[in-house]
């Protein structure tokens, strides 16, 4: 709700540039050997202390800025794939796939039809972290295959993917609400196409 002469011009022109080392960390992190967690906790703990240095009202200001709702569904998202990793269900969800069985490798098809379906029922970031401590470490193909069909996945339904459930809980803010079944009908289709053309790519 800042008027043009009340922004900070000197320390908006820290953060962009410090956002941008970000950027450029994320892509250089693999070369170093960094985790990309680390860059960008620092990238957050510098922007911090920024607006710290200035004024505490800036600091509620961008608190209050927060979507701490959703935050709170990520949390609650991770204890329940934890507690499916615990009860052994995730086990008897992959033995439906090929390739997820004891001793075998999984196929690009089998590893996207896996994928979609854990990206639809816990969200496609933890479900990324859950199919990956069962990828062969060494395969390339398979690894990029994971990226492109969680993405991709996240277009079947809202809880596909984490822009789905902000965009749509934004848009309840604007009296505009999605269709839960609506959104599936299309995203279903959608989500098949783009992976099956990802998987013959």
């Amino acid at each position: 709700n800042k008027s043009d002469r009340d922004v900070d011009h000197l320390r908006l022109k820290i953060i962009i540039v410090t956002m941008i080392l970000m950027i450029v960390g994320f892509s250089v992190s693999g070369f170093f050997n960094i985790k990309t967690y680390e860059i960008a906790l620092i990238a957050g703990a510098v922007s911090l202390i920024v607006v710290m240095s200035k004024s505490t009202k800036d600091v509620k200001w961008v608190m209050s800025r927060i979507d701490w709702s959703v935050l709170v569904f990520f949390i609650g998202l991770f204890v329940l794939i934890a507690g499916v990793v615990e009860s052994g269900l995730i086990d008897d969800i992959a033995n439906l796939f090929p390739g997820f069985r004891e001793g075998e490798t999984p196929t690009m098809l089998g590893l996207s039809a896996f994928t979609a379906v854990l990206s639809n029922l816990f969200s496609n970031v933890p479900a990324v972290m859950l199919i990956a401590e069962m990828m062969p470490v060494d395969d390339l193909s398979l690894w990029l295959i994971l990226a492109a069909s969680s993405t991709l996945a996240g277009n079947a339904t809202l809880i596909g993917s984490a822009a789905n459930i902000i965009v749509a809980e934004r848009s309840e803010e604007y009296g505009v609400k999605f269709n839960f079944f609506k959104f599936m009908a299309i995203g279903i289709v959608v989500t098949i196409v783009t992976i099956l053309i990802a998987v013959l790519m």
